[in-house]
């Protein structure tokens, strides 16, 4: 089934995401039990894992439509790779706690964030690879 916007709310922002498609039970009077997006990147290259970007889309999809999994299609003109996206609330909380400490102290105030090269293990960086490292877990590569 085709979808439009879903909100996402939080104490100090919110999130729009639009998932390509939903996936319905016709059984379970067309519940949606998962998301859909497919990305074609634009180097023309797949890789596995899929960038962490689209991961982290297909969660934000899957928190805002309260499922429990949702599915990545990357293709390129020559081939596919399809994935299965797990809800993982631990790893959400953590891309939040980061978005809005990004949005409080940088968007808010004007202020740009500092240059990778800058930030201590104290800042966001450590948090930013608890993220990557949590994507990991939530994705598995399936044939279709």
């Amino acid at each position: 089934m085709e979808t439009g916007i879903w909100p996402l709310y939080y104490d100090s922002f919110s999130l729009g995401v639009s998932p390509d498609r939903l996936v319905i039970d016709p059984e379970n009077e067309g519940a949606v039990v998962a998301t859909y997006e497919a990305k074609c990147p634009v180097s023309g290259k797949l890789m596995n894992p899929p960038h962490p970007e689209y991961l982290l889309q297909v969660q934000a999809q899957i928190h805002a439509a309260g499922v429990e999994e949702g599915y990545l299609h990357v293709w390129t003109p020559e081939k596919s790779s399809y994935y299965r996206v797990t809800r993982d609330d631990l790893l959400w909380a953590t891309v939040i706690k980061v978005a809005e400490r990004f949005v409080v102290h940088h968007l808010r105030r004007d202020v740009p964030p500092p240059a990778a090269k800058d930030l201590s293990k104290e800042d966001d960086a450590l948090l930013r690879s608890d993220i990557v490292n949590l994507l990991g877990a939530t994705t598995t590569m399936i044939s279709i």
